[in-house]
């Protein structure tokens, strides 16, 4: 009982932590408005940088699986084909003998 009581109050602790964070950040923040101006802006470019890059990785990956996906068609294509002209010779044997 004493450990799940420890447990309970290190949860208490963190969130207490937490909040305190939060609301010492809020403080901060409606105290510096011009702070707040500033870092809102470069948090908005860092965010649209992001997303560009975001979205450039993601057009190079799916490029990429285009090109997986067409190397893997030609494979099955070319294997399925080989596959074909074998069983005909194999039929073509079995007539000869």
């Amino acid at each position: 009982m004493n450990q799940q009581t420890s447990h309970s109050g290190n949860y208490g602790f963190l969130a207490g932590l937490l909040a305190g964070t939060v609301v010492g950040a809020g403080i901060a923040l409606w105290l510096a408005p011009e702070a707040t101006a500033e870092v809102r802006g470069r948090f908005n470019a860092s965010a649209r940088r992001l997303g560009e890059d975001l979205r450039s990785k993601g057009n190079d990956l799916r490029s990429k699986a285009d090109d997986i996906r067409d190397n893997v068609a030609s494979a099955v294509a070319r294997s399925a084909h080989d596959v074909e002209e074998f069983a005909v010779a194999v039929k073509t044997e079995r007539r000869v003998l």
